[in-house]
């Protein structure tokens, strides 16, 4: 039977956690109150974002940011749920709407290993008559894409 250590912190309804790839100095871990960061050197809660909502998440290559989703909610369809925030302070860097599943989230928002670009595919929009499109966002400013990229309409 394993033994629990005392100082670090518990989260018994943890649904997701992931480490920082580059590092591995920082896990993020998500319950039902919202996002935990411990720091792995000490096993402390460095930091906590209340955002009960998120279904998923994961880090970008370098440790900088992370991305989450909650599930689409019909009933607001234009309430952003897609969102990246900034991994050492937990400030929320832009936000966007995702109507599909959260887990098919995470696959649409990718960073170069460097993380000076970040692509995020747009999917077709929910009447199907506008295309898709990637837009291409550079060295960490989100507030609109430096380039957009028109994909073929079906």
């Amino acid at each position: 039977m394993l033994e629990e250590d005392n100082k670090l912190p518990s989260f018994p309804q943890a649904k997701v956690a992931r480490f920082a790839p580059l590092s591995g100095q920082q896990a993020a871990i998500v319950d039902e109150l919202g996002i935990h960061f411990v720091d792995m050197s000490s096993g402390q809660e460095t930091l906590q974002i209340a955002n009960p909502g998120i279904e998923t998440l994961k880090y970008s290559p370098g440790d900088s940011y992370i991305i989450t989703c909650e599930k689409f909610d019909p009933k607001h369809q234009d309430a952003d749920n897609l969102g990246i925030w900034c991994a050492k302070t937990g400030k929320m860097l832009a936000q966007f709407n995702w109507t599909k599943s959260p887990k098919e989230s995470l696959k649409s928002v990718i960073f170069t290993p460097d993380e000076t670009i970040c692509l995020r595919l747009v999917p077709h929009s929910a009447n199907g008559k506008e295309p898709n499109y990637i837009e291409v966002y550079k060295n960490g400013d989100f507030s609109k894409p430096a380039i957009v990229i028109m994909a073929r309409q079906q």
